[in-house]
């Protein structure tokens, strides 16, 4: 095995490819394996190597350091070695400061940077991301090896037209979805009236008219919960709308899903967006296995009000229904089918959904 070590000199700031020399001819000559112990920077290629070491006290600014080769290598090293039978793990704050070293050499931490001395110029800026309203622009530079500097800034657009307008015609014909300004949810629990068929029969030109843009407006639920919305919001592309829509976890202690949604373990709620025609989005729904429930009591179903923009309206339209009807999801789902637009496997199977339907009726 022949080692090298690079020293200081060789080296003239991050970003910078180490001088080759003479060892790489040796490494041929003799066959021999290529060690290097990178002990002051980050700058060596490891394809030119068969094993990199390394510290995180210097570059990174953080503690301990790294054993890089093939996996066989590495997998000898973490059962045979010392280190990693007897010494204690690194604490997570440290391995927090190493990741985030390491994305802002590789420029990929988000931040707004203009490196002084960087190597390469800023390219043009891209197009605005949207053609009305408000967007973003993004450019980039080499700021040296395997780093790229991105940079970016607003840019605001004419106002979509009609956008205004809708947002507030459907706030103030929202009522119409909830009832008049009088409206006594306590009335819906007559003795003598089916308080669910009554919600049931309750039609109007504009529900008809809003729901057929629902219909139209909102994205297909993904065939499998999509885990990159588990802790933040994400972006989703939807085949059949050809475009990306934003959704986030609705599976939280508020939603009540052992109660609105039972057999469900998580739940999806798509966003709205300055496109939006209606104050809709979609539910989704999904089993232990992260299926999509497509239909039976623990399916979900398109939210005729947003809980972004109201969270008592929401309540009024989309739960007091589930509730009015006393959990009989057969009959809610009558009126706000499940959505399947990706043609997903029918979830739970017919066996099982036969016996929630009955147990529906019977209830």
């Amino acid at each position: 095995m022949y080692c090298v070590e690079f020293p200081t000199e060789l080296h003239r700031g991050l970003g910078s490819v180490a001088a080759r020399d003479c060892s790489f001819k040796k490494e041929a000559q003799y066959k021999a394996y290529l060690y290097l112990d990178e002990a002051h920077s980050i700058e060596a290629d490891p394809s030119d190597y068969n094993v990199m070491v390394g510290t995180f006290t210097k570059s990174f600014g953080a503690a301990g350091g790294y054993t890089a080769g093939n996996k066989d290598l590495v997998d000898f090293l973490r059962t045979h070695s010392h280190s990693s039978v007897y010494v204690t793990s690194m604490s997570p704050p440290v391995a927090k400061q190493i990741v985030r070293a390491m994305k802002c050499t590789m420029g990929q931490d988000g931040r707004i940077v203009d490196y002084i001395d960087g190597e390469g110029d800023w390219s043009p800026w891209s197009i605005c991301s949207v053609t009305c309203g408000n967007g973003n622009q993004k450019r980039t530079r080499s700021c040296g090896y395997a780093c790229t500097a991105t940079e970016s800034r607003t840019c605001d657009m004419p106002s979509c037209p009609g956008i205004e307008d809708t947002f507030r015609t459907a706030a103030t014909e929202v009522g119409l979805l909830a009832g008049t300004d009088d409206f006594n949810a306590t009335e819906l629990f007559g003795v003598d009236t089916d308080s669910c068929e009554r919600w049931m029969n309750c039609k109007s030109e504009f529900l008809k008219k809003y729901m057929l843009k629902v219909s139209n407006d909102l994205p297909s639920c993904p065939c499998t919960y999509p885990t990159e919305v588990a802790y933040n919001t994400a972006d989703i592309y939807d085949h059949g709308m050809g475009t990306d829509f934003r959704w986030k976890d609705a599976s939280g202690p508020k939603e009540k899903l052992e109660i609105y949604k039972p057999t469900a373990r998580y739940c999806i709620r798509s966003m709205l967006t300055l496109v939006s025609t209606t104050l809709a989005v979609q539910h989704c729904c999904y089993d232990d296995s992260m299926k999509l429930i497509t239909r039976g009591k623990g399916a979900g179903a398109p939210n005729l009000i947003s809980t972004e923009f109201s969270a008592d309206l929401h309540y009024k339209v989309d739960i007091l229904p589930w509730i009015i009807c006393k959990g009989d999801w057969s009959r809610y789902n009558e009126v706000r089918p499940p959505n399947n637009g990706q043609k997903c496997v029918e979830n739970p199977l017919e066996e099982d959904y036969y016996k929630q339907f009955q147990e529906a009726r019977e209830f």
